[in-house]
């Protein structure tokens, strides 16, 4: 772990997969509605070219 504080986060990569459940409580089997939910999460959350990263509103700093 000391070794990845010491690369700075610009280095860590994190992948995440997201699911759902219809709202009668059965889980989502269809790959193209789970893919479409991760590529809106991934928009999101993901920065554009440019942009300040200090702005983007689901980034907060530590303090």
């Amino acid at each position: 772990m000391r070794l990845l504080t010491e690369l700075g986060p610009d280095l860590n990569i994190l992948t995440y997969g997201f699911n759902f459940k219809h709202p009668d409580g059965r889980v989502n089997r269809s790959l193209a509605l789970a893919n479409r939910r991760n590529k809106a999460v991934y928009e999101v959350l993901s920065l554009k070219p440019g942009e300040d990263p200090s702005g983007h509103p689901r980034i907060h700093p530590r303090g």
